[in-house]
């Protein structure tokens, strides 16, 4: 469970649209602040199986340098596997196969450059690389089973006039979804969890509250019924708790961070849409951590029913000089 938020301290904030602006787009300033390495490790007693470790993809906050995975049986070196500074982009996963029960250790490592962001206007022309069709696809799930589900968040969406307008931008439209979630809910982390998926997404809007996770998937979910691709993403802050926030994906910009957490703590958006401020967090997808499955000679048997649920991020270990290329 996601469910600590510690809050930021924002340093750089986001310039509001102007119609009336001589400006005609924004772009994703970038600024190098450090580098890291991430790791972590898990044992199991007795564990046979698939480990499948999803490698955090780049992002505007993020450059993956290398990443290595290491899994041990029984004391001895079973596989190691690493990823270069050219690979991790175009490899999704890294996998390793443990054929028959055993005390199993494993240890990865992260080597990325941590990058301070603000969205500034702009004049000059902006390329922006368009998503692929599954990337897209992903980025706009829902989690509704059925029509009356789907309908009954698209009635709260035109109670609160949530649908986006012909005459607003991506941009427009998603700064005023943030501008009323940080008006009407509050952070708070429930007192029990509940199993069903429509039972909680009514608790969160009965209660008009949530912790990092539900807020941001609340403002993912209202964008992505109106269209527009949004990455909701976790990971380990610097002081070892969790956080979850959401990159939006805008057409002249591309994937822009967005900090709707803090956003509501604060009851204002200045400085949480296109930055993250110093907050320090290697990004994954909240949604798939480490999976596993059942393994039957070289064939894959039944479901992913052994799930060793490891981190996407552990431990931070940072190196104060931006331009150094060593860690500890």
């Amino acid at each position: 469970m996601l469910s600590s938020y510690i809050a930021v301290a924002v340093t750089s904030g986001f310039v509001q649209p102007n119609p009336q602006s001589s400006f005609h787009q924004y772009r994703l300033e970038r600024v190098l602040k450090g580098k890291f390495r991430t790791s972590f490790r898990q044992s199991v007693a007795s564990y046979s199986g698939q480990i499948v470790y999803p490698v955090p993809p780049d992002d505007p906050n993020q450059e993956i340098v290398a990443c290595t995975m290491s899994v041990s049986k029984n004391g001895t070196l079973l596989d190691s596997k690493k990823l270069s500074a050219s690979e991790p982009a175009n490899q999704e996963v890294m996998i390793c196969d443990v054929d028959s029960p055993g005390y199993v250790e494993l240890l990865v490592q992260v080597d990325w450059k941590y990058y301070e962001t603000r969205l500034s206007p702009t004049n000059s022309p902006v390329e922006v690389k368009a998503l692929g069709d599954r990337e897209k696809a992903d980025a706009l799930k829902t989690p509704w089973r059925t029509k009356d589900e789907k309908d009954w968040f698209g009635r709260f969406l035109t109670t609160n006039n949530l649908w986006k307008l012909d005459s607003e931008t991506d941009l427009d439209f998603a700064v005023r979804a943030e501008q009323f979630e940080a008006a009407n809910f509050r952070y708070q982390i429930p007192d029990r969890e509940l199993s069903d998926v429509l039972a909680r997404w009514k608790q969160v809007l009965d209660s008009q509250s949530g912790e990092c996770w539900r807020l941001s998937d609340l403002l993912a979910q209202i964008l992505r019924q109106n269209g527009i691709p949004v990455r909701t993403t976790s990971g380990n802050l610097t002081d070892g708790r969790h956080h979850v926030r959401d990159l939006v994906y805008l057409n002249k910009v591309g994937w822009t961070p967005v900090e709707a957490t803090t956003a509501v703590c604060r009851q204002n958006i200045n400085g949480t849409f296109g930055s993250w401020g110093d907050t320090t967090m290697l990004n994954g997808n909240w949604t798939t951590n480490v999976v596993t499955a059942t393994k039957k000679g070289n064939v894959r048997v039944g479901t992913f029913d052994k799930p060793m649920w490891l981190p996407t991020t552990g431990n931070l270990w940072f190196t104060e000089n931006p331009t150094s290329v060593s860690f500890r």
